[in-house]
């Protein structure tokens, strides 16, 4: 209390010139005598000038309040008045001399205004070169109001030295006012630290305290407490004002008075008309006069009455700044509660966390551990299954051996008995006649031929697909794409749930499912050495898998369009070829997965295949034209045009295990076999009820007979059979239960089974009857390795 006490009392400091009241003062002058545009601007410019002098008298010891004068008052319109000076010096001299002037001015304002706000943020001080730069700037303006006229000058000098004196004359009270009040606080101070008993420490400690609250508190209100003694400076202005136009107007009424007086007995002495006249004017010049100082009283009165309400204003201000710093400082010290306390919550939530993560860690940990332990237990288990599995094989391929080694000694034993009754024959026809001879040599030579056949049509029935062996879902959307290695072992199959299954095609089991692909799959092929398999997928790729770990190796992208086709060379496991929806043909290299040739078609091209010395890609067009590529030039070799209908053209390419037929199936519900050396048909396959399901419906060879015969799904789910020689159907093959078109088909290298799939995803494994001479299955033919 004693603090805030004390410091109330202490005096105000040095007063410092207010820019506002010249500014003000200049304002009301030109308003008052409507001086010219020139006269308008040259004043401020006057003022702004003394305003500058008294800038770098103050400037040392408080560079804040220097600053703050150079952006108030008269310097707020300085800009457009020197732009305004600039442009009549411009145009009184013809030239750019003017503006060059406003220039240079600005320049050396902006540097000197650097100066002071390099020394108010605290930067080392006042620069030595701030004087420097003040004088540059004073020197600037003065060569622009040389160019002002002597006699305008002037006049804007006369202005100026009113103004100064009615500020002269409000300072001089307000300094009055001022010493009267520090004489007032000095004398409570000394009154209340002699009542008060301090020692000489305690007195110096609250006085620096003292100073410091003073500094802080005049800081904050420094500006409103200048405008506040402003205002009341301005009021007593006005009211002494007012009180000499009081007493001006009460001498003018009496000296009016007197005229009127004097007029009146001048009319009646009769004075002399010039006289006469002479008086009247005198007196209608003070009754003008009289009505100049009512008006100039009123004016006064209200311009009072507006001070009186900026002084109201000012202590609003007052009490609301005051009021938002106590908001202010409350809501900081909240403010830093709360986030002390949200942040305490974090790190007590991120513990919890971190503890929890370690607990799972250490769980997932022991998981591993167990799983790694039911991972070697399984492997040992495996490696098990599959020594008895290779062992259970090897015992029936040593059975299968003993089954044909007996075949094909009841055929040698037949033969043998066929050529002795052929011989008897001979000889009985010998002893009975020639021409009965002939007539049993006749008969003899059909009974061997008809032996022969029946023993040879018995060996093709038993290897002829008629038996569904097995039946089963294969893909989700439909099964595209068939396809087996080169030894028979392993049965690619691919579809529209973006999967590769690999299957055992003689028990119609699932060995491995292989992902990785982003759309559906259109084709699947292995590579010759049965290390990779491949699949045309939608999503303008190849993939390529690793058939030993699944993994994906490769991704071959180049395609713009979804990928249709995909085939690999017989010759070279490396090398592959890939057909798109966007006319274009590309070869791949497996090794790097890199790119090669690209050989761009007429048409788009369906599908293709390499032919057995990989020097060739036959490829089937929508055009329903046959071509060849050159896989050494990436040219066309030659082509079989109008091989098919071109309303939807050729649905697949097949070339046989000789090399010497390629089979084409095609939308217009024929099978076409092309001769690869002459490049013409050989033979057309098709059948009343055959019709071509689907745009990729796909037609196979039989492999192990040298192309004699050819398979093909039909739009109601019958897989026809072909004798190529005949041309005929062998065999119609049908599901009771399957209802959508068969797709594809792909015939064992080892020639059973046969394998069909549809586009409900469903996959059919064929074979053949079971053998009556050996009891076994008749999926294989020949000795089992």
């Amino acid at each position: 209390m004693l603090l805030a006490t004390v410091a109330c009392m202490l005096p105000d400091g040095l007063w410092l010139k207010d820019n506002d009241a010249v500014k003000a003062g200049l304002a009301k002058y030109v308003k008052k005598k409507k001086l010219e545009r020139l006269d308008s601007y040259v004043p401020p410019l006057l003022a702004a000038r003394d305003q500058l002098v008294r800038i770098g008298r103050v400037m040392l010891q408080d560079p804040a309040a220097a600053r703050q004068l150079l952006r108030s008052g008269v310097f707020t319109g300085l800009r457009d008045n020197v732009r305004s000076l600039g442009e009549y010096a411009s145009q009184r001299a013809g030239d750019e001399s003017g503006r060059a002037l406003v220039r240079g001015f600005f320049t050396a304002l902006e540097a000197f205004d650097g100066a002071l706000r390099q020394a108010q943020r605290g930067e080392e001080g006042l620069p030595e070169d701030a004087r420097a730069k003040l004088d540059a700037t004073v020197e600037a303006l003065d060569k622009l109001l040389a160019t002002v006229p002597e006699e305008d000058m002037q006049r804007a000098q006369r202005v100026i030295d009113e103004i100064s004196r009615l500020d002269e004359e409000a300072a001089e009270e307000a300094a009055a006012a001022q010493q009267q009040g520090s004489g007032v606080d000095a004398a409570r101070l000394q009154s209340l630290l002699m009542d008060v008993a301090c020692p000489p420490a305690i007195v110096e400690a609250i006085y620096g305290q003292l100073v410091q609250q003073n500094a802080a508190q005049r800081g904050a209100f420094g500006e409103l407490v200048a405008d506040y003694s402003t205002v009341l400076t301005r009021a007593r202005e006005l009211q002494v004002r007012c009180a000499q136009l009081d007493k001006e107007a009460s001498e003018l009424r009496l000296e009016n008075e007197t005229l009127l007086r004097a007029v009146e007995d001048g009319k009646h002495a009769a004075v002399q008309s010039a006289q006469f006249a002479a008086m009247e004017a005198r007196a209608q010049a003070l009754q003008d006069e009289l009505t100049a100082a009512y008006k100039e009283k009123a004016a006064l009165a209200e311009q009072s009455l507006q001070a009186t309400r900026q002084l109201q204003v000012v202590r609003d201000i007052n009490e609301r700044q005051s009021r938002e710093l106590t908001d202010a400082a409350d809501e900081a010290k909240r403010l830093k509660e709360q986030q002390i306390k949200e942040l305490q919550g974090q790190v007590d939530h991120f513990r919890e966390a971190h503890a929890t993560v370690s607990r799972e860690m250490e769980a997932r940990l022991a998981e591993a551990q167990g799983a790694s332990a039911k991972l070697a237990a399984v492997e040992a288990e495996s490696a098990e299954l599959v020594r008895r599995l290779i062992e259970m094989k090897d015992r029936e391929a040593d059975r299968m051996n003993e089954i044909n080694r007996l075949e094909a000694e009841t055929i040698a034993r037949a033969k043998q008995e066929a050529t002795a009754v052929l011989a008897r024959a001979e000889a009985r026809a010998q002893a009975l006649g020639a021409s009965l001879g002939r007539q049993r040599t006749s008969e003899g030579a059909e009974l061997v031929e008809a032996s022969m056949r029946r023993l040879s049509d018995a060996d093709e029935a038993a290897e002829q697909p008629s038996t569904l062996l097995k039946s089963v879902p294969g893909h989700d959307g439909g099964c595209y794409g068939l396809a087996f290695n080169r030894t028979g072992e392993l049965l690619a199959s691919g579809g529209a749930d973006k999967c590769v299954k690999l299957w055992d095609p003689f028990t119609a089991a699932v060995k491995t499912t292989l992902r990785g692909a982003f759309e559906g799959i259109n084709g699947v092929a292995f590579t010759s050495d049965s290390k990779l398999v491949l699949a045309a997928d939608n999503k303008q790729a190849v993939r390529v898998w690793d058939v030993a770990t699944g993994r994906l190796r490769h991704s071959l992208t180049g395609h713009t369009g979804k990928v249709v086709g995909v085939a690999c060379s017989p010759a070279d496991p490396h090398l592959a070829v890939s057909c798109g929806s966007e006319r274009a043909i590309k070869v791949w290299g497996l090794t790097d997965g890199l790119h090669r040739r690209s050989m761009m078609c007429p048409s788009i091209c369906n599908s293709l295949a390499i032919t057995t010395d990989g020097s060739l890609v036959a490829s089937g067009h929508f055009d329903g034209t046959l071509r060849f590529w050159d896989l050494r030039t990436g040219r066309v070799a030659h082509e079989v045009a109008g091989l098919h209908s071109p309303h939807g053209g050729i649905t697949s390419v097949d070339t046989g295990s000789s090399g010497a037929l390629v089979l084409t199936c095609g939308k217009d519900n024929l099978l076409r076999c092309v001769d690869v050396r002459r490049f013409e048909v050989r033979h057309t396959l098709s059948a009343p009820s055959f019709s071509v399901g689907g745009a990729w419906t796909t037609a196979c060879f039989r492999c192990e007979h040298w192309e004699q015969q050819a398979a093909a799904g039909s739009a109601d789910g019958t897989v026809f059979l072909w004798d190529i020689a005949k041309s005929t159907v062998a065999a119609r093959l049908r599901d009771p239960k399957q209802l959508q078109p068969a797709v594809a088909c792909a015939w064992c290298p080892l020639g059973l089974p046969l394998v069909s799939c549809d586009k409900a995803g469903g996959i059919g494994f064929w074979t053949g009857r079971p053998s009556k001479r050996g009891g076994g299955s008749s999926s294989g033919t020949g000795a089992v390795r």
